[in-house]
């Protein structure tokens, strides 16, 4: 329908979309735009680095088809008192690893494998693990003038964006690189 596919799972290592990979960071936005645009995906689709457009029509998607209602604007837990499993720093998280084992992160501690927190309609990793890098530009209204581009959703670090919720907009330099930056791919 001409439309597009958002990654299920942030971008692992080796640039590839599938649960159970080391996320793919630690690189600049540029860095993470080539990427993004070199998934192979086969000769009938394109990929390219998610837009804030894309992220928050899937976030809209998960509010009005699933008990996480107010996933884009609030870190709590589902409508049924189901806690949402995400990656902050101040969260310890349990989940299956790759054997199909139960493994737990200990609060204060780093990011998880692509996958393994909540599915939010099938959609993993939006609220915490990886902050995720947009084809979204600041558009420098707000006196930083050095941070032009912008990360969506929250971050296991500690930085401000450590406890933000799926929806969170933050802005960065773009040739800054750490371990809580990310992306995620969609498909056209």
């Amino acid at each position: 329908y001409k439309g597009f596919y958002i990654g299920r799972y942030e971008v692992g290592e080796d640039n590839v979309i599938t649960q159970y990979k080391e996320p793919s960071a630690s690189l600049i936005w540029s860095k993470a735009y080539e990427n993004a645009k070199s998934i192979d995906v086969g000769s009938a689709s394109v990929s390219y680095l998610c837009s804030s457009y894309a992220r928050d029509t899937a976030l809209n998607f998960i509010q009005n088809n699933s008990e996480f209602t107010t996933y884009a604007s609030t870190r709590d837990d589902g409508k049924n008192g189901t806690p949402i499993n995400e990656n902050w720093e101040d969260k310890s998280v349990t989940y299956k690893n790759e054997n199909g084992e139960d493994a737990t992160k200990a609060a204060g501690t780093t990011r998880l494998p692509t996958g393994v927190t909540t599915a939010k309609c099938n959609i993993y990793d939006m609220g915490g693990n990886v902050a995720e890098f947009t084809t979204e530009l600041n558009p420098l209204t707000n006196g930083d003038n050095d941070a032009t581009v912008l990360l969506r959703g929250g971050c296991y670090s500690g930085t401000a964006a450590g406890v933000s919720p799926a929806g969170s907009r933050w802005d960065v330099v773009s040739d800054d690189a750490n371990d809580c930056r990310g992306f995620r791919a969609t498909l056209f």
